[in-house]
């Protein structure tokens, strides 16, 4: 496993559990080299502010997700698609005012989500409908 720069990880014997820890890094920007194979991820103290679209991608063997007082203000549709494993996600001590119904979608595994200490004012409802022409 190749840690980003500026970051430390982590593994126990049987590399069962991958720990990638980039908290507090000040960055802007999720590091682009997070392992494929990391199943919790440390993302907490940083300036992020947005949450871009697939930014997760390929970390399907996530299942905890660390990104708390980091300055989020806005989390894209598809910011957690391919995170089919992810358990956990801590999103607590950030600016996010709304969340549009489809932030979280596909996370079928899902089973705590902290959003405490945020901003939210409004959730929107996912539509269910699909035009077909």
């Amino acid at each position: 496993m190749t840690c980003p720069a500026g970051c430390k990880c982590y593994n126990d014997r049987t590399w069962n559990t991958n720990a990638v820890d980039c908290s507090g890094l000040g960055v802007e920007e999720i590091p682009r080299r997070i392992p494929m194979d990391a199943t919790e991820v440390y993302l907490d103290g940083n300036v992020l502010r947005e949450l871009q679209n697939h930014v997760f991608i390929g970390r399907k063997n996530m299942r905890v997700l660390y990104v708390n007082g980091s300055g989020i203000e806005s989390i894209q549709n598809r910011t957690f698609n391919g995170l089919n494993n992810l358990q956990i996600l801590h999103l607590e001590d950030n600016r996010i005012r709304e969340l549009k119904g489809f932030e979280f979608e596909r996370l079928s595994h899902l089973r705590e989500l902290y959003l405490q200490n945020n901003l939210i004012g409004f959730i929107g409802k996912p539509s269910t409908s699909r035009n077909c022409n």
